[in-house]
């Protein structure tokens, strides 16, 4: 996480993310974050993340009636090299 984030009740926003390599030899690859279910009733979508692009985000549906709140720096899962169907 980026920043503080409050996601409104029955609402879905775009969560800020910064993505942390961890492995030396991958030097550029698109990144495949999977779903979520962080709290009772508030998810977050498969999301797709260019290791170039300087906004990645990732989409966390909150249907319940609480606002959901994330702190900078939450970890909200691994990404994994995304792999496409071969040519």
């Amino acid at each position: 996480m980026v920043e503080d984030v409050c996601i409104p009740p029955n609402t879905q926003g775009n969560v800020p993310v910064k993505l942390t390599l961890n492995r030396l030899r991958i030097t550029s690859a698109d990144w495949l974050l999977e779903p979520k279910k962080f709290h009772p009733g508030v998810f977050g979508a498969r999301t797709l993340l260019s290791d170039t692009s300087q906004y990645a985000a990732v989409q966390i549906a909150n249907p319940s009636a609480f606002p959901f709140h994330l702190p900078e720096g939450k970890f909200l899962g691994e990404a994994m090299v995304a792999v496409g169907p071969e040519a």
